[in-house]
């Protein structure tokens, strides 16, 4: 999925000049630590973030991919 600067670079394609000015000017920043380092794969959200075992997901996709990974619930509702 991509982000909001994507898309809007996407539609500047017939304005380059503008195009370069935002590239230049709005880039986003990059993150070495905090909150904003840690991303979802899928959607780029960075809250309840799902990082053991690498899994860099958050928990509403975690769900929707979950079963297809082989992961299994376990308790009462089952």
């Amino acid at each position: 999925m991509e982000n909001a600067y994507e898309r809007i670079l996407d539609s500047l394609q017939s304005k380059p000049v503008k195009r370069a000015r935002m590239m230049r000017f709005n880039k986003p920043k990059e993150r070495p630590y905090g909150l904003g380092k840690n991303r979802c794969v899928r959607c780029n959200r960075h809250e309840a973030h799902i990082k053991i075992h690498g899994l860099n997901y958050c928990r509403e996709c975690f769900k929707e991919v979950s079963k297809e990974m082989g992961f299994k619930k376990y308790g009462k509702e089952v």
